[in-house]
């Protein structure tokens, strides 16, 4: 087997031992790309080349760029400068990190392997002076892919956290270090005092969160503003991809289809289709239901944009994305079993009256303690029913101390207090409420379907 080209990607922002690190990096690594972020950066690190002095000979490439410092942009943007290198192995230390011994030999075992990233915990936080720093606690406390095989068009979107890039999110991927990183950041007191811990939480876990997006009103902001939506993963369903910008695409890391494909035939569905043959007649100017006489089945609702649902989804699963579904579909990639059975262990009382209840249970199993909401309205007349044990969900997470941020309309018209404010004496406000759980009509639930084409080239 030929020996790896090995590269070392960092990005240098204003921690004062960064030349520890671009040191270390030059006994493994045969060459080293540095990003130097301008906007925040401390710029005495450009004096001197002192950058090319601590790369001892190995420094390939300096970019000076502005940008910021967000996850998972500046991951990407680092990636992006390795294309004109195509080295074998990549590895990503941040400017406060080194390996411990042994990496040598590990990166040779793991380029021997099958397996595409390589997995590293953390020492305890180190300190000049001895002291315990996070009470002992690694940081960060969940292991993160520091090494990893390229390939072309590898990418951090969708960005599944702790350094992976999408197509190795799978754990099947991974191979396991024993070798841990060294993590640098509060070595001094001074250094210490202004770091931030984001296991700063009460119960002293990690932020550990996911967005949830629906097709809602409130998915979409006001003035024509882009969503803007933060977290670890974002998670979306269905035709997410005829409803969403192409910014926010590339960042969802799952997409929940919870129904069954197939003809639409008996039972309800011969209901249906004669509810549909009156609609027609009589709205002969709106968007036709039936196709030759017969309900579209789900897989076939996308073929007038030039895909079927299901050549969508595998698209979306090929761009790194899991596609959770009843069960596996052989014909979209990165699809999985949705893990009823150990949901309703989890929780023998609740129940799944739509695919947002769906979604929130599965977060809550898998530990998620932030959780941000878009888009699930539930104000039309599909979906008013499933809003009693939405409730229930987000209640339940509440009560489990989950953080729960974003657009909960169903709040909204709540301003008063029953007994204090209002009561059964009535009035206008009580009056409003009455009517609340009564829509007349559809108020919303049409897709934009902005989108066209391929999934994300030419879009913006």
């Amino acid at each position: 087997m030929k020996k790896p080209k090995i590269l070392a990607v960092v990005a240098l922002n204003n921690f004062p031992m960064w030349g520890q690190t671009l040191r270390a990096l030059s006994k493994v690594a045969d060459g080293i790309v540095v990003r130097f972020d301008r906007e925040n950066g401390d710029p005495s690190i450009l004096v001197n080349q002192q950058i090319e002095h601590a790369c001892r000979g190995k420094l390939e490439l300096l970019s000076i760029e502005g940008g910021g410092w967000s996850v998972p942009e500046w991951r990407e943007r680092c990636l992006r400068l390795l294309d004109e290198f195509e080295p074998d192995i990549v590895i990503q230390l941040d400017e406060d990190e080194m390996f411990g011994g042994g990496i040598e030999e590990e990166i040779d075992a793991f380029w021997r392997s099958d397996k595409q990233g390589m997995m590293f915990h953390y020492h305890p936080l180190e300190s000049n002076d001895g002291r315990e720093i996070n009470d002992g606690v690694p940081y960060p406390p969940d292991p993160h892919m520091k090494v990893f095989k390229w390939e072309k068009e590898l990418s951090f979107y969708p960005y599944h956290g702790d350094g992976k890039p999408s197509a190795y999110h799978d754990p099947k991927t991974w191979y396991l270090a024993s070798t841990k990183i060294r993590h640098l950041s509060s070595y001094t007191p001074a250094m210490e005092a202004t770091k931030h811990y984001r296991s700063d939480t009460p119960d002293g876990r990690g932020i550990k969160a996911v967005t949830l997006l629906g097709f809602g009103p409130t998915s979409k902001p006001p003035h024509g503003q882009d969503l803007r939506v933060s977290g670890h993963e974002i998670w979306s369903l269905n035709n997410c991809y005829e409803t969403f910008p192409a910014r926010t695409l590339r960042q969802i890391t799952r997409v929940f289809e919870m129904h069954k494909f197939g003809p639409r035939q008996g039972g309800h569905w011969d209901d249906v289709k004669e509810w549909a043959k009156r609609r027609e007649e009589m709205c002969p100017d709106e968007k036709p239901v039936l196709v030759d006489g017969e309900l579209m089945d789900r897989n076939a609702l996308g073929a007038s944009r030039g895909k079927t649902h299901v050549q969508w989804l595998d698209e979306m699963g090929r761009n790194g994305a899991r596609i959770v579904m009843q069960e596996e579909h052989p014909e979209i990639t990165g699809s999985e079993r949705f893990p009823l059975n150990q949901m309703k262990a989890m929780d023998p009382l609740g129940w799944y009256a739509g695919s947002p209840c769906y979604m929130i249970a599965q977060a809550l199993m898998e530990g998620y303690n932030c959780i941000t909401v878009y888009g699930f309205d539930q104000m039309d007349w599909e979906h008013i029913i499933q809003r009693e044990c939405w409730i229930y969900w987000i209640g339940k997470a509440a009560g489990m101390g989950v953080q729960i941020n974003g657009a909960l309309s169903f709040r909204t018209p709540f301003t008063k207090d029953y007994g204090y404010d209002y009561g059964p004496e009535g009035g206008p406000y009580q009056e409003r409420l009455l009517w609340l759980g009564h829509p007349m009509q559809a108020t919303y639930k049409d897709p934009s379907r902005a989108l066209r084409g391929d999934l994300f080239a030419g879009q913006k």
